[in-house]
C-alpha cells in the first residue's frame, strides 16, 4: 500500500525494494553475531530493537517526489531488521543454559516450543492487526479526503511497526541473563 497507494509507484517496484533488504540482510547477519559475540547477545539485540522502531518511522519523511529514498532506506531497514530477528533466535539457547543452572532440568524443548509459540503468535497477530488498521485508514478515509487515506496508509506502515518494534525493546529491557537473578 505503502509504495503503491502513498509513493504512486508500480507494484512492480516493491519487486527491487525488497531484495535489497533480504540482501542487505545477508551481509549483515555475521556483522551482528560478531558485536553481539563481543558486546552481549542480550545488549545488541536491545540496541537491533530499538534502531529498527527508529527505522521504521522514516518512511514517513518520504514522499511521492523522492521515492528513490525508499532504496537506502531498504538497505537501513534491512540492517536493523536482521539483527531484530536474528539476535533473539541467539539468545534462546542461553536461556536455555540459565535455566538448567537455575533448576538443574533440561527444558531445552519447553523454551524453544515456548520462544517459536510467541514468536509465530506475534506475527500472527500483528499481520492482522495491520491489515485491520489498513482497512480502517482506508475505509474511513474513502468517504473523506485521498490525503486522510494517504495519511492512514502511511501511519499504518510506519507508526504501527514502530510501536510494536518499540515494544519488543521495552519487553527485552527486562530480560537478564545473570544466572544469580
Amino acid at each position: 500500500y505503502f509504495v503503491t497507494e502513498v509513493l504512486g509507484r508500480s507494484p512492480a517496484v516493491i519487486g527491487t525494494l525488497y531484495p535489497i533488504s533480504s540482501i542487505t540482510g545477508i551481509f549483515a547477519a555475521p556483522l551482528w553475531m560478531l558485536v553481539a559475540n563481543r558486546y552481549g547477545k542480550t545488549k545488541i539485540c536491545q540496541i537491533a530493537l530499538a534502531l529498527c522502531a527508529i527505522c521504521c518511522l522514516l518512511p514517513l519523511i518520504i514522499s511521492s517526489a523522492s521515492y528513490w529514498l525508499m532504496y537506502p532506506f531498504m538497505c537501513i531497514y534491512g540492517f536493523f531488521n536482521t539483527g531484530a530477528r536474528l539476535l533473539p533466535n541467539a539468545i534462546v539457547p542461553d536461556t536455555v543454559e540459565i535455566d538448567q543452572q537455575q533448576t538443574g532440568e533440561r527444558r531445552e524443548g519447553l523454551i524453544f516450543g515456548i520462544f517459536v509459540f510467541v514468536q509465530q503468535s506475534a506475527f500472527a497477530v500483528g499481520g492482522f492487526l495491520l491489515s485491520l488498521l489498513l482497512a480502517f485508514a482506508t475505509h474511513h478515509a474513502a468517504a473523506g479526503t485521498s490525503s486522510a487515506r494517504m495519511t492512514g496508509i502511511s501511519l499504518s506502515f510506519t507508526l504501527a511497526a514502530a510501536v510494536f518494534e518499540g515494544a519488543a525493546f521495552l519487553w527485552m529491557l527486562r530480560y537478564r541473563t545473570d544466572p544469580a537473578r
